[in-house]
């Protein structure tokens, strides 16, 4: 048999464990409660830590995949069209050369642009950017991708690349 305090110190502790706990996807920036609806959309944007210059079956691609976030620090859906440049850099910390490699433009408007791009498993626009040619080895670029919403704010963000 189980002694009492056993029981109380378990419901205790399950009643004080749950009051703490954060809200799934809450963060410590609080959103401003106005009282009017609110509606989901990005105001954060990142290119994804897997984003990386790939072989594919038409030739090279940059496989980028596009993270947005709301203001509750959830993963979300923007509608709107992507802009992505490809350019290189000369030494890390540097601006790039202003000579663009690459740069792609990419509708989400729809629901079949989004069921294209969007991946539900890791919550990610999946784009393949395709390439002529790959850069040279060792060279180091600069990935650089903007979200124009329809309604709100621009966003941008980028990474660096590695030829490997």
């Amino acid at each position: 048999m189980i002694p009492r305090f056993v029981v109380l110190l378990a419901a205790m502790t399950l009643a004080v464990g749950c009051s703490w706990m954060p809200w799934k996807g809450g963060s410590e920036r609080a959103v401003k409660d106005d009282g009017r609806t609110w509606q989901p959309q990005p105001i954060i944007m990142r290119v994804y830590p897997t984003t990386r210059i790939a072989p594919h079956a038409q030739g090279p691609v940059v496989e980028a995949r596009i993270e947005m976030i709301d203001a509750l620090a959830d993963t979300t859906k923007g509608v709107g069209n992507f802009h992505f440049e490809l350019a290189p850099v000369e030494h890390l910390g540097q601006t790039d050369t202003g000579q663009r490699l690459y740069t792609w433009d990419t509708e989400v408007r729809t629901l079949a642009q989004q069921r294209e791009h969007f991946d539900p498993i890791s919550r990610t626009y999946h784009f393949r950017l395709a390439m002529d040619a790959v850069p040279a080895a060792t060279s180091k670029l600069r990935f650089v991708a903007t979200f124009s919403p329809v309604e709100g704010q621009r966003l941008d963000a980028e990474t660096l690349l590695t030829v490997e």
